[in-house]
């Protein structure tokens, strides 16, 4: 009848005024800003779907293009609430980093498949009608500013995770166990990033992810290395490879702390390609659906919100995500300065392990120049080559004390390494396998002991 009269274009517009302000009025009605946000979004997006039911069943007896209309009229409502939507995502940021955002998103993403759900059981026009498209568009765009900020906001996250981190302690037994106890936790925050990133941005906010990450360990392995000088100080070494040592390196304490630190190295080195291969396997994954052409025939696809909202970030993504796909799974390294930084850490180990075995024989070194063929009023070598000869002692059967010490502590060192060497320890194997010894041991050596004891001897022959 309003067809015949020409005033079909009229009802449409009144249907959607009217009811786009009962949609809006759900929204005022749930809305309380004493209470967190996802206390009564999910309620907020399954009343809508309750509605979109009901209106479609009534909407189809009245109007001709009843999926446009609900279309147009929930689109409108949307669009007219998305500043209050995002004003209270931000303020969920500020309480609870980005988990109450995740789990809003989720709800965002499952009110679409809701829709994509009920509005597959109806005849579909082809071409998608423009309004579907709006339609989705308005319940993702709430979320778009702030999905461009994920990369700052993830990284914010993380390194949040560091800033009541405490590694050194005044007892070095203490601060490696402190240390070996914060690589799990600090990867597990990596892991949590990587699901995040998944659920907050379907996969577009990977090479921002990455970005975090990297940042995240640059901060992490500056702490770590920092730990490892204080470590020097508090064993006698102070900063620098080989500096001058107290009696306290005679602790064999010591060495064993800095066998425990390289085991630590391993573990970080193990643990970073696992999360590596992690991630490019994420990435392998999902990488067919994000680099394909958009399916114009499906509104209801991934929503690419970095084309429309930061095209230089949607770039960066491809770029990254083709790489992956050329890898392979598990074949691209992405963490490509975390990786550089962690075998430097394992250097910085070794030299704190192979400086800790040595101070012991440079003590003993050390007063060799105090001998009494050394002491003021022996006559000068330059009047007498011969001063120097005949004031050594004779020979003897037994050899001086100072090397017969020397000889007992280089005997005594593999029983020390012996709770290193007794069980098998994929970490410290891989520590060693990562490290460049100074003198590296002759082939056919493989065992622990012969890593270590073998350059101690070379290096101690050529001291002595």
């Amino acid at each position: 009848m309003f067809t015949s009269i020409e005033r079909y274009s009229q009802l449409r517009n009144y249907f959607i005024g009217c009811h786009k302000t009962a949609l809006v009025e759900i929204w005022t009605s749930l809305h309380d800003p004493a209470k967190s946000l996802m206390s009564y979004l999910p309620s907020f997006y399954d009343e809508l779907l309750s509605r979109w039911h009901s209106e479609y069943t009534w909407c189809s007896q009245v109007f001709s293009d009843p999926l446009d209309l609900l279309s147009q009229l929930f689109s409108g409502a949307l669009e007219s609430l998305e500043s209050q939507i995002s004003r209270c995502l931000q303020a969920s940021l500020q309480s609870s980093s980005l988990s109450t955002l995740t789990d809003a998103r989720q709800q965002a993403l499952k009110f679409v498949k809701g829709l994509e759900k009920m509005i597959s059981e109806v005849p579909m026009p082809s071409p998608p009608l423009p309004s579907l498209f709006s339609l989705v568009e308005a319940v993702h765009a709430p979320f778009c500013q702030l999905l461009v900020r994920y990369p700052n906001l993830e990284q914010q996250s993380l390194t949040h995770t560091l800033k009541d981190m405490q590694l050194y302690t005044a007892a070095p037994e203490d601060t490696v166990s402190s240390l070996s106890s914060s690589i799990p936790k600090v990867l597990h925050s990596a892991a949590q990033a990587l699901e995040r990133c998944v659920q907050l941005t379907e996969g577009w906010g990977t090479a921002g992810l990455v970005r975090a990450l990297e940042a995240f360990f640059t901060q992490y392995l500056s702490k770590l290395s920092s730990t490892v000088n204080s470590l020097r100080g508090s064993c006698g070494l102070g900063t620098r490879a080989g500096g001058g040592g107290a009696s306290r390196g005679e602790d064999w304490a010591y060495l064993q702390v800095a066998f425990a630190l390289i085991q630590c190295c391993g573990e970080l080195l193990l643990r970073s390609e696992g999360l590596n291969m992690q991630v490019s396997d994420c990435l392998s994954s999902r990488a067919a659906s994000l680099t394909s052409p958009a399916d114009q025939s499906n509104p209801f696809g991934l929503y690419d919100y970095l084309l429309v909202y930061h095209p230089e970030e949607h770039t960066a993504t491809m770029e990254l995500l083709t790489a992956v796909e050329k890898g392979g799974s598990g074949g691209h390294q992405l963490l490509v300065r975390t990786n550089k930084l962690i075998h430097s850490l394992n250097a910085q180990a070794h030299t704190f392990a192979f400086d800790l075995l040595f101070l012991k024989l440079k003590q003993k070194l050390s007063n060799f120049p105090k001998l009494k063929v050394w002491e003021t009023g022996v006559v000068s070598p330059l009047e007498s080559p011969r001063a120097l000869t005949d004031d050594l002692p004779s020979f003897t059967l037994s050899p001086l004390p100072y090397i017969t010490e020397i000889g007992d502590y280089l005997l005594t060192l593999p029983q020390q390494l012996e709770p290193f060497t007794s069980q098998e320890s994929p970490a410290l194997s891989a520590a060693l396998k990562q490290s460049h010894l100074p003198f590296p041991p002759t082939d056919g050596k493989t065992l622990l002991q012969d890593s270590i004891v073998a350059p101690v001897d070379v290096q101690g022959s050529v001291r002595c």
